[in-house]
């Protein structure tokens, strides 16, 4: 499988990073998060984190600002992430803002697409509990 679209939710620290790791790597990225003031933070951080890459490591891949910002949409409506392949969740960790993040995703996202749940306090099992495609919740931890 060749995933070529990625949905974000949560562009704070570590979301920030995540979308400058597929960036760079040539997935296109749909960044989610609750106000537009967070989204141009993020974007200004990412366009950051692109511009230095190749100079903290020599095998970072190259990416210009114009290429960087054809391959990101930022945006505050869930469906937005309807187009996405995969999904990684980077949202707070609170069960209470996490159950409705994943009841929406359910709701919005194709029956195909995976969810990587970015936690390391709440269960996988309970989050995909609050979904119709439990086997499809895996835990990352970044």
């Amino acid at each position: 499988m060749n995933i070529e679209s990625v949905g974000v939710l949560g562009v704070g620290n570590i979301g920030t990073e995540v979308v400058t790791d597929l960036v760079l790597h040539g997935i296109r990225v749909v960044a989610f998060d609750l106000t537009t003031e967070i989204l141009e933070r993020a974007k200004t951080k990412i366009l950051k984190n692109i511009r230095f890459a190749p100079l903290l490591s020599k095998s970072a891949p190259r990416v210009s600002k114009d290429g960087a910002l054809k391959q990101m949409h930022f945006t505050t409506s869930f469906a937005d992430l309807s187009s996405c392949e995969f999904i990684i969740e980077n949202v707070t960790e609170d069960w209470q803002v996490k159950k409705v993040v994943y009841e929406k995703l359910d709701r919005v996202m194709p029956s195909e697409v995976c969810f990587g749940a970015n936690t390391s306090c709440i269960s996988i099992t309970k989050i995909g509990s609050v979904t119709k495609r439990p086997a499809n919740v895996v835990g990352i931890h970044l």
